[in-house]
């Protein structure tokens, strides 16, 4: 990996280095409240940053890729992707492949970083863990009141949902047919 900016080095064995600096000005007299909520704020704006860097280090131009039996060939220009991440919403200029028929593209950036729809994987991981104790609505109102975040309903409920077809495709549920007719059924109970 080429270094792609001052605050992202690449190391040895295909890691990398993000390095930010934190500082807070915390005028005299400031509550302890208001004093983790600057805190809060500057570490969710230096996180999206390290987010947006690290995503764009990982998205490097290739001329051609083959994938499902096709070639894909890189279009002229990035496109701007707007991702949400547990810090914040980013956007990031990424690489669209196109077949030379046209249609659908394919980004190498979202299936690389596990994007679930535009979401990080933490982020739509704690989106998941929260839509399933409380309705949508809560989710966001929590999301902004506790961590300083403003998400739609819509987008927790597209996130969520596409982490449940996920879940189906790795884990199906039960063959009912397999089951028991109800009136084959004499006791239910433990023995």
């Amino acid at each position: 990996m080429t270094r792609v900016s001052e605050n992202v080095i690449p190391r040895p064995g295909g890691g990398v280095l993000i390095r930010r600096t934190v500082e807070i000005e915390v005028p005299s007299g400031t509550s302890m409240l208001d004093v983790e909520t600057l805190m809060q704020e500057a570490l969710q704006k230096t996180g999206a940053g390290m987010v947006e860097e690290f995503l764009h280090a990982h998205d490097p131009p290739q001329d051609a890729l083959e994938r499902r039996g096709r070639k894909w060939t890189r279009k002229l220009k990035t496109e701007p992707r707007v991702v949400e991440s547990t810090f914040g919403a980013v956007t990031i200029p990424r690489w669209a492949y196109q077949t030379s028929s046209g249609g659908r593209c394919l980004y190498p950036l979202d299936e690389k970083m596990d994007l679930a729809g535009a979401a990080t994987p933490k982020f739509a991981k704690s989106l998941a863990y929260k839509m399933a104790h409380s309705p949508a609505a809560t989710v966001c109102a929590d999301l902004e009141e506790n961590h300083g975040r403003t998400i739609s309903v819509h987008f927790v409920q597209a996130v969520t949902d596409l982490i449940g077809a996920i879940a189906l495709e790795v884990q199906p549920a039960p063959d009912t047919a397999t089951l028991p007719k109800p009136e084959d059924v004499a006791i239910i109970g433990n023995r």
